[in-house]
């Protein structure tokens, strides 16, 4: 892919954003839909971790995707949610932290990156 140009419409970006992830851990699930949004399940009870935001968002090369207003959080900003991008060999969500109040950060591999 090219600077400058939208991962969209790229084939392979097109293919898996078409689909969303999940992992589990602990009580909770969290799912990322690519280009769209970022959800955390407790309960079956969502919660909004933030949505796409292509500015300052960049996914090539190892880059991060930002997803900003997401819900609102008790004591905190809204939720938001920082996804690194890695190789991998099939896509996954690899990791779940909350380093932050409401601040959220995952990994997620894909072979659009190798």
């Amino acid at each position: 892919m090219k600077k400058g140009e939208d991962p969209v419409n790229d084939p392979i970006w097109r293919k898996i954003s078409s689909k969303c992830y999940k992992i589990k851990r602990a009580k909770y699930e969290y799912e990322l839909c690519l280009f769209k949004r970022v959800t955390q399940l407790e309960g079956g009870r969502p919660v909004n971790l933030g949505v796409y935001k292509a500015e300052g968002s960049d996914v090539r090369d190892g880059g991060v995707m930002l997803f900003a207003d997401g819900g609102s959080c008790w004591r905190g900003p809204n939720r938001n949610t920082k996804v690194r991008l890695e190789c991998g060999e099939t896509e996954e969500i690899t990791f779940v932290d909350e380093p932050e109040t409401c601040s959220y950060e995952m990994i997620f591999r894909t072979c659009a990156l190798c």
